[in-house]
């Protein structure tokens, strides 16, 4: 009890996320079941080390939509893939 409390949580690294250094802004679902669409998963990286040449293209929410929610039977996860290539 209270164990937390205690503890200081932190880290001095500079992070960055891919799809918001490529695109300007993060995917919009990443994640999209009945219960919960939105963000979920993002690409952390250190600006002071790589760069980021491009991303992936997420689908839209209706692209999505079209089977009510994912898992579906042409994407076998309820997580969307996030890829970046780095320099």
């Amino acid at each position: 009890c209270g164990l937390f409390e205690h503890l200081e949580n932190g880290h001095c690294l500079r992070l960055s996320t891919a799809y918001g250094s490529c695109n300007g802004d993060e995917a919009s679902f990443t994640n999209y079941t009945e219960e919960f669409k939105g963000a979920l998963d993002y690409i952390f990286f250190t600006p002071e080390s790589l760069a980021v040449l491009a991303v992936s293209q997420v689908d839209d929410e209706s692209q999505l939509s079209q089977e009510t929610a994912l898992p579906s039977s042409t994407r076998p996860s309820d997580h969307v893939s996030l890829v970046a290539t780095f320099m």
